[in-house]
């Protein structure tokens, strides 16, 4: 799946706001600028290794269950 994105720094303000894992550690490393600064860094670092010509490839693994009687 690929998802449009104007910049890594773009992606990264977006997770920040919406994916749950990531607020949450936002909110935990406020009161420690620098780890916050070292997670942006290298959360940016990882989404661009993912961008090419603004799109960021997303993968995911979609699964089912079946319930045995």
């Amino acid at each position: 799946m690929y998802v449009p994105a104007l910049s890594p720094q773009h992606v990264r303000e977006s997770f920040e706001a919406t994916a749950a894992p990531v607020v949450k550690l936002v909110q935990n490393l406020k009161a420690d600028p620098a780890r916050l600064t070292r997670f942006r860094s290298e959360l940016e670092t990882l989404i661009a290794s993912y961008t090419r010509n603004n799109l960021v490839r997303q993968q995911y693994l979609m699964t089912y269950a079946v319930k045995r009687p």
